[in-house]
């Protein structure tokens, strides 16, 4: 289930699971097919800047909880948002760097 979150941040709780989905989608593609999902999901992000905490969060239980071989398109993601968005979402995701890239760097199949 979707996690609440403040009014004030503008994304409703329906729009947090659809984020949620795509993720799920976006881990099942692969480097070649994953970018229009990465573009539309960085734009909904740009859009949606007031619920980055929970975007943010959303995307770090992504990355823990996928399998390896699968995490990479996840990693994309967060490139994407740091890069195209910025603001918020740069001082949020610097937060957890280091130990979220860990996680999906020792998931990752040796051929990455």
């Amino acid at each position: 289930t979707p996690q609440r979150l403040p009014s004030s941040w503008g994304m409703s709780a329906d729009t947090l699971a659809a984020f949620d989905g795509e993720l799920d989608e976006l881990a099942r593609l692969t480097k070649a097919n994953c970018k229009p999902l990465i573009l539309s999901l960085t734009m909904i992000a740009e859009e949606s800047s007031r619920a980055a905490p929970a975007l943010v969060q959303l995307l770090i239980k992504k990355i823990q909880r996928t399998p390896g071989d699968k995490v990479l398109t996840i990693v994309y993601l967060w490139d994407s948002i740091t890069q195209s968005v910025g603001g918020k979402y740069r001082d949020l995701f610097a937060k957890e760097l280091v130990g979220t890239m860990s996680t999906a760097f020792a998931k990752a199949p040796a051929t990455v």
